[in-house]
């Protein structure tokens, strides 16, 4: 999967798309400008913004030839699918419902998205603010799977804030980043069970790696054991 596309590409092809036009007009049209030259590159930008709803395709059978497609906006704001079935495609072993719904998102969250099979997959950023949110709901069960994917992948801290900031629940997710931010930098200060350690050792590089902006915050109610033992009982492997 790609990891995300450039936004400017998408508003150029989005803009050009204002009348209709056939995919080869709309190659000749980038290659005479010196925007795009791959037909490959932008297929992957059309199916995109096919998948996300904010471009229809139309296709027109030809006679001994291959069918003509046909692009133009629909005038809708883009779509992008978040939900469980989202842990495995960051990389959660465990088995999780295949639940999936669409959400709206704007042309940075869409630039930021994948492909899967043909839908618009909304970002790790984006993924993990839903299940926070469902989290602050009431969902409880939630944040074990919101920490694992969390640390086995680098994220985009910035935007997931700004994310989280727009959703109105920034100072709850900080708050609760930076409580494993402390956990993980100066975990070697507590007692650490033995059955925790090695999993914690390989953790804590891999995430220190990531240099992250955070605020050193310690809350009572989390200590490196317990999510060491979260992560071990997900069978994460870091």
């Amino acid at each position: 999967m790609r990891r995300s596309f450039n936004k400017a590409l998408i508003e150029r092809i989005y803009a050009e798309l204002d009348e209709e036009k056939s995919f080869l007009e709309l190659l000749a049209k980038l290659r005479r400008e010196n925007v795009i030259n791959s037909h490959r590159t932008l297929r992957k930008y059309l199916e995109l913004l096919v998948a996300s709803g904010l471009v229809e395709e139309k296709i027109i059978p030809q006679r001994n030839i291959n069918p003509k497609k046909l692009y133009r906006v629909t005038g809708r704001k883009p779509k992008i699918q978040v939900g469980l079935s989202l842990f495995s495609v960051y990389g959660l072993n465990r088995e999780v419902p295949p639940e999936t719904r669409e959400v709206e998102t704007d042309l940075l969250g869409l630039s930021k998205a994948k492909l899967l099979n043909g839908a618009a997959v909304a970002s790790i950023e984006d993924f993990l603010v839903d299940v926070f949110n469902r989290y602050l709901k009431g969902e409880k069960h939630l944040i074990d799977l919101f920490l694992v994917v969390y640390l086995k992948n680098k994220v985009d801290l910035e935007y997931m804030v700004k994310r989280a900031s727009e959703a109105g629940i920034k100072t709850e997710i900080l708050n609760f980043l930076e409580t494993i931010d402390y956990c993980l930098r100066e975990g070697w200060r507590e007692e650490i069970s033995p059955l925790n350690m090695a999993l914690y050792l390989k953790i804590r590089d891999q995430y220190l790696k990531r240099r992250y902006n955070l605020k050193p915050r310690k809350h009572l109610e989390e200590d490196i054991n317990s999510i060491v033992e979260r992560l071990r009982k997900d069978g994460a492997p870091f």
